[in-house]
């Protein structure tokens, strides 16, 4: 009997840690060769993908986005519609921290890559365009979080997405950081990710929700919609910024 796509999808449901623990050897000696970063996911994915892909079928109003399949991707790459749209719109702060962070193309481009990388245990289209369309939430979660795109700001925005979808790969990741992370005093940074993965948990975002029409609302109102705890409210000190090869500090969020 032929296996569907469907089953050889859930088929790879095995963790194979040496593999895992090669490509994070390898990861830790180039961090920016995202092909690494793949191989870590597939290692320890064990088929949760797979499950979140059968939960976004699950939710209301998925059937219609899947059959539409909008480029979250394109939308994201238009800047000139983007910067057409109201100050203070999700949309604008959007493109307001691309301007400043100078690689909006190159977080585009790896989103798109996101998808190829983890053909084998997402395969087929509808797959692969899920796979691409969740790549590109990861920025716009840096700016409804307020969280930076600095090392700080990534294992921030790391320790949320544990909290909204605790997935082993993501968990590794955030433990990995953690443990280099100042402990003195009171262990600070590890207090200030331990907020932000209740502010994940604490967050309800849709796996089927619409973002190309969320852009163009108020920020404020998009992050009251998703249930995304003020930046004031979560970290009053301010948001965690340096890591790696900077000092750990706080810092003043750039969108609050």
């Amino acid at each position: 009997m032929t296996a569907t796509l469907k089953d050889h999808a859930m088929a790879r449901r095995h963790i194979d840690w040496p593999r895992a623990l090669r490509a994070i050897k390898a990861l830790r000696e180039n961090v920016d060769d995202i092909q690494h970063a793949y191989e870590v996911m597939i290692a320890l994915d064990g088929g949760q993908m797979e499950t979140m892909y059968q939960r976004f079928l699950s939710e209301p109003g998925a059937g219609a986005l899947l059959s539409e399949q909008p480029s979250l991707l394109g939308t994201l790459a238009d800047s000139d519609t983007l910067l057409r749209l109201p100050p203070g719109s999700f949309g604008r702060a959007y493109m307001a921290m691309m301007e400043r962070s100078g690689y909006s193309a190159d977080g585009l481009l790896q989103a798109s890559r996101l998808a190829a990388g983890l053909e084998e245990i997402l395969p087929g289209p509808d797959r692969q365009w899920f796979i691409e369309r969740s790549g590109c939430i990861h920025d716009l979660l840096h700016v409804l979080t307020g969280y930076g795109q600095d090392w700080a700001g990534e294992t921030s925005l790391l320790a949320f997405d544990c909290g909204l979808e605790p997935m082993r790969a993501r968990i590794v990741g955030l433990l990995g950081t953690a443990l280099t992370a100042p402990w003195w005093p009171n262990f600070w940074v590890h207090r200030f990710l331990h907020r932000a993965w209740l502010r994940g948990k604490r967050a309800r975002i849709p796996l089927s929700y619409r973002w190309e029409e969320a852009l163009e609302r108020p920020l404020a109102l998009v992050r009251l919609q998703l249930a995304i705890e003020p930046v004031a409210l979560a970290h009053p000190l301010g948001i965690l910024a340096g890591g790696q090869t900077l000092p750990w500090r706080y810092a003043a969020p750039s969108n609050a």
